[in-house]
């Protein structure tokens, strides 16, 4: 039977609680047998018995209730999961996109040279240390949602354990009720009777008085037992509300665990490519810098080289008369110093020859002299 469908049987209950001291409810045989039996151990000739009368499944209510106090003490699973989810969101928190592009453009890190790979690295290290973190606390909450889920089944038993209790106190109500109502319609007015025709015999009277404090008493219990039931009737909505939480808090992990961190780390993926790709546009646009400037400066040297070339292009026609000019001069200078050396030679050969006669006449002369001596 599933949960939801579980609450008309105690919204009926409840309607049940209210008319219950007027109408007797449609039981089955087996029912009926255990009421009977239950009927048995109210005795009005032992009335100490009624003191125990119900005690026993009243003492399985209360230490269930003490168990799901108790359980609800120890665990403080809630406020485990609560503050791991808040840290959770203070470590998202910390990771600012914006502070790796902020860090690129600011004024500090062009002056010191501050690279976007150094701030990649700085934000990569980051990121790196929240997700140790949020792996972590992933783990923390899986093993939380597991000890949920174990907790949760053993809310089923409770919550099947406090419904048989109900049931059970069905029984005892019943019987007690029918018990009083032959008390009331039968035993007493027959014991009055007897007492008043008795013409006020004390012992007659004193039957009469102790069956009636014994009515009273079962009367009494019965509320009591009403009571128990009550608090068996408000215990079920309350297992189950702690059984909701516990699933909302499963689910609230499960998204976490399977959705919010994957989803920050492919935020972070994106975010470093991002980031490559602003890197790479970057370099590409000063590559085509680079390449605009070198094709700026060739086209300013062919320019340069184009106005010299037509510079000297029109200096040539003067420059080739020039060198007519200077060919020509070259030619008179050339047959102006062929004439000299033609002169100088002649007269070369005259002083050779005057000397050629020289030497003769002092080679004659130095003969003579040598002979003479």
């Amino acid at each position: 039977m599933s949960r939801s469908k579980e609450y008309p049987f105690f919204i009926k209950a409840a309607e049940r609680l209210e008319a219950n001291e007027e109408t007797k409810l449609p039981l089955s045989r087996e029912q009926q047998m255990r009421v009977k039996e239950l009927a048995r151990l109210i005795s009005p000739e032992h009335p100490h018995t009624l003191t125990q009368y119900g005690a026993d499944i009243q003492g399985k209510l209360a230490r269930l209730a003490d168990g799901m106090l108790n359980q609800v003490r120890a665990r403080q699973t809630e406020e485990q999961i609560g503050s791991i989810l808040r840290t959770l969101l203070d470590r998202l928190g910390e990771i600012h996109p914006d502070e790796i592009f902020a860090a690129q453009r600011g004024f500090f890190a062009r002056l010191f040279g501050f690279s976007s790979s150094k701030a990649k690295q700085k934000f990569l290290a980051r990121c790196q240390k929240t997700n140790q973190e949020m792996e972590r606390m992933a783990d923390t909450l899986e093993r939380l949602r597991h000890q949920m889920l174990r907790d949760t089944t053993m809310l089923d038993v409770l919550y099947t354990k406090n419904k048989d209790y109900f049931n059970e106190l069905d029984m005892y109500i019943i019987a007690a009720r029918e018990k009083l109502e032959e008390l009331r319609e039968h035993t007493l007015p027959s014991l009055r009777k007897k007492a008043e025709e008795s013409g006020g015999d004390p012992l007659q009277m004193q039957e009469y008085m102790d069956m009636e404090r014994f009515a009273d008493r079962l009367e009494k219990k019965m509320q009591d037992l009403l009571i128990s039931q009550a608090i068996a009737l408000q215990t079920a909505p309350q297992i189950r509300l702690i059984q909701e939480n516990y699933e909302l808090l499963m689910e609230k992990i499960r998204a976490s665990v399977l959705t919010t961190i994957p989803l920050w780390k492919s935020q972070v993926v994106i975010l470093l490519t991002q980031l490559r790709q602003q890197q790479a546009l970057a370099a590409q646009r000063q590559t085509m810098k680079a390449t605009k400037a070198l094709l700026k400066q060739n086209a300013e040297t062919i320019h340069t080289g184009n106005r010299k070339m037509v510079h000297e292009q029109s200096h040539t026609a003067a420059e080739l008369e020039a060198f007519k000019e200077m060919q020509e001069e070259l030619r008179t200078i050339l047959e102006e110093t062929l004439h000299i050396q033609q002169e100088g030679s002649e007269k070369r050969r005259q002083i050779e020859h005057e000397l050629s006669h020289i030497e003769q006449d002092m080679v004659g002369k130095l003969s003579k002299a040598s002979n003479i001596g």
